[in-house]
């Protein structure tokens, strides 16, 4: 499932360059970035992670993702725990980008949920739990499926569909209850 995040981002960074994107002006961007604005520091820290515009660079990446973290921008905390979770700019830390990724999936952020459904359908740094990663999975698929962001959509409904492959009807209806009774207390 590793895969899924790395095929991810490869698809992103690929959208990032096309030719229908308008390009940016980085001199206004890191303007407001250094005013403060959360969105404009995120934007900052992907186009680095990225080389978008800018030279790569995750140090700078994650300078500007944990600016926009600490304001409290549940994406960018999840950008945060991504570049935790393959080792980019720092060294790969599973507990760390579980962490950041269960803040921002309690806040509602679906790449968070995808990302976190994820590592707990793998055990990879949390314990394994196919209940948990349902749960996160149908809740990234519900959040995201009024949104513009088709890759975040189809990768919580694939993941999904080959994680019900591993587990049995029981362990599915609690998945579903979980996620139904997260929904109702928000």
């Amino acid at each position: 499932m590793k895969l899924i995040k790395i095929m991810l981002v490869c698809c992103m960074a690929a959208l990032s360059s096309c030719a229908s994107v308008p390009k940016v002006d980085i001199a206004a961007l890191v303007s407001e970035a250094n005013k403060g604005n959360a969105i404009a520091q995120n934007d900052l820290g992907s186009r680095y992670q990225f080389g978008d515009g800018v030279r790569k660079d995750y140090d700078k990446s994650l300078e500007w993702y944990r600016k926009a973290s600490d304001q409290g921008l549940a994406l960018a905390t999840t950008n945060l725990g991504y570049m935790y979770d393959l080792g980019l700019g720092v060294k790969e830390n599973n507990a760390k980008a579980i962490e950041l990724y269960k803040k921002s999936a309690e806040r509602g952020e679906p790449r968070a949920m995808t990302n976190l459904g994820l590592m707990y359908g793998e055990g990879q740094g949390i314990k394994q739990d196919y209940v948990q990663a349902y749960k996160w999975l149908d809740l990234a698929r519900f959040y995201s499926q009024n949104s513009k962001d088709m890759q975040t959509k189809w990768s919580a409904r694939g993941a999904l569909d080959k994680l019900k492959t591993f587990m049995t009807l029981e362990q599915i209806e609690a998945g579903k209850a979980m996620s139904a009774k997260w929904i109702k207390s928000r």
